[in-house]
């Protein structure tokens, strides 16, 4: 994955696009830009987020993770195993969890992250060979953007994946 890094300084390594924080008046409130405009962001501490946000990536190293991610070809079978063995979030109308670092709706195995000003997720359903990956540039560390985007393709293409 040439494309990606993580980053050891707070200055973001160029080229890279403008990310902007909305403010958060409640969770999951949807952003208004004109009512209360973003804040841009320079500079990230990648010790905040560490593995959960800090890495920069490109679409293309995106589909290749998420293809790794899901095959686990890189680890043991039984290892890979126990990594699929997702429990389901509570509360929820569809079939999506968490094993040990992979997210899952049914069959599609990825993961998301998010930092102030940026939010990235890969998606991967290795039965029909399809890989869907977002990347936005505009987030708060609480909200993903993109997993509400990728879900709703997600449903748009493959009902059956969404119940």
């Amino acid at each position: 994955m040439p494309n990606t890094s993580y980053p050891t300084s707070t200055t973001i390594p160029d080229p890279h696009p403008t990310g902007y924080v909305p403010p958060v008046t409640e969770p999951n409130a949807p952003f208004d830009n004109a009512g209360a405009p973003p804040k841009v962001v320079t500079e990230l501490n990648p010790a905040v987020p560490s593995t959960a946000g800090a890495m920069i990536s490109t679409l293309d190293d995106l589909k290749t993770w998420g293809g790794e991610l899901a095959s686990g070809s890189l680890l043991a079978p039984a290892t890979q195993a126990a990594r699929l063995e997702s429990r389901p979030f509570p509360g929820q109308q569809i079939n999506i969890g968490y094993g040990l670092g992979c997210g899952t709706l049914n069959e599609f195995i990825g993961h998301n992250g998010a930092i102030l000003g940026f939010s990235t997720v890969v998606m991967r359903r290795p039965q029909v060979d399809v890989t869907i990956a977002a990347v936005a540039n505009e987030s708060t560390n609480f909200t993903t953007p993109t997993s509400t985007f990728s879900y709703g393709v997600i449903q748009a293409l493959y009902q059956d994946q969404w119940a």
